[in-house]
């Protein structure tokens, strides 16, 4: 019965993780410009197989398109690993985005990213 209790543990974790992982996955194509919906089996193949939480090559041109629209992209190494997004430039007011930190470099520019991507898709005020 015990190890029946751990596997079903591990089996929720790594299910609800997954969906979690293809969730932010999702918000980041849509955000790079890549359409669809579930219906669609092409995208839900792509969403299948895409790697912007773990592979550099696909999450540095997210990283470029935040700068883009404006952002210093900041990602630390040093007493810990995180990664912040701030709005504006060191010469006009600066807002902060995101702000975060994790055990995995790449984690922690993936979740700023997630936020960043939350805030970005939320109405605005003017001069916000």
């Amino acid at each position: 019965m015990k190890d029946c209790k751990i596997f079903c543990y591990q089996f929720n974790t790594e299910f609800y993780m997954k969906k979690e992982t293809l969730e932010g996955n999702k918000l980041i194509a849509e955000f790079m410009g890549v359409n669809g919906d579930e219906s669609n089996k092409s995208f839900n193949d792509f969403l299948e197989n895409s790697k912007y939480h773990n592979s550099w090559d696909w999450l540095m041109p997210v990283v470029e398109n935040i700068e883009r629209h404006g952002c210093i992209v900041e990602i630390w190494l040093s007493l810990g690993k995180g990664c912040i997004i701030i709005k504006g430039n060191f010469t006009k007011s600066v807002k902060t985005i995101a702000n975060t930190e994790s055990n995995s470099t790449i984690e922690s520019v993936w979740l700023s990213v997630l936020e960043y991507i939350d805030w970005h898709n939320k109405p605005k005020a003017p001069n916000q």
